[in-house]
């Protein structure tokens, strides 16, 4: 083969090699279209509310006080303090300070609440704790008490202090529902609003302490008993370390344990 035919067949080549590499290294548009999709409806958070009002402070309730609910005395109606307690519940006299409290005395303080729940499937767990607050050892044979939760003046539970003081993580004193709930319960539970704008659930605390008791324990010597300070000061240390506290529950057991619970008075009355 000539030199001049080499030339051609090499440029022929080269000139190949040159159009595979432009043709493997070349992008071809794809065609493609794209739309945006509206939804038919907005999503909302929904909301869990529990905001506490002063408490109405501690009332002496005691029956047997010659001016305890007649019509000129000075007894308040503690549903005129808040207004989410059944008319005529409690009725009582402030205490002063240094109030000189006796076997037989019955005490009663009020915790008003804004509650609210919205959510098309919320329940909320209301539970009591009196935390780290410690009593003297004769508080839990001298006094009998209860929690009691009230909404819209409807009574929704009553609970035995001694049992609140032995529970670490918190009593559980209610189960409540959204208005608009439509999970798995059964529509049985106490509603709370959406929105809360007045104090429609109150918390009562209501103590006696024990007539037959000295609430005071006996000097291990003598056996004699002395003063009134211990049952006194230990009702003020409860009455200043109640903790409530409004979560969320998606435990089904829990619910209808609590539906069964002898403390629920709404449903076993």
């Amino acid at each position: 083969m000539s030199n001049s035919k080499n030339t051609k067949v090499k440029g022929l080549l080269v000139g190949l090699a040159g159009a595979a590499l432009l043709l493997g290294g070349s992008t071809y548009a794809l065609w493609s279209s794209e739309g945006t999709v509206t939804g038919s409806a907005a999503i909302t958070a929904g909301d869990l509310v529990l905001s506490a009002a002063p408490a109405t402070g501690i009332y002496d309730t005691s029956t047997d006080r010659l001016d305890s609910k007649t019509d000129t005395d000075t007894a308040k109606d503690l549903s005129t303090l808040a207004g989410c307690l059944p008319s005529g519940t409690y009725t009582g006299h402030a205490t002063p300070d240094g109030w000189n409290m006796v076997p037989g005395d019955s005490v009663v303080q009020v915790y008003p609440f804004k509650a609210a729940l919205k959510g098309d499937n919320l329940v909320a767990k209301m539970t009591a704790d009196f935390g780290t607050v410690s009593t003297s050892s004769t508080f839990a044979t001298a006094v009998e008490g209860y929690l009691k939760v009230y909404v819209n003046g409807t009574e929704i539970s009553s609970t035995d202090i001694q049992d609140i003081k032995t529970k670490g993580n918190g009593e559980v004193v209610g189960f409540f529902q959204a208005p608009s709930q439509s999970g798995k319960d059964d529509g049985t539970l106490p509603k709370l609003p959406a929105t809360a704008t007045d104090y429609n659930m109150c918390v009562a605390l209501v103590m006696t302490w024990d007539k037959d008791s000295t609430g005071k324990a006996a000097n291990p010597n003598t056996g004699k008993v002395t003063g009134t300070t211990d049952v006194n000061a230990d009702i003020v240390k409860l009455t200043n370390g109640l903790k409530i506290s409004l979560v969320q529950s998606r435990n089904a057991a829990e619910v209808d344990a609590w539906k069964g619970s002898s403390n629920n008075t709404q449903f076993n009355a």
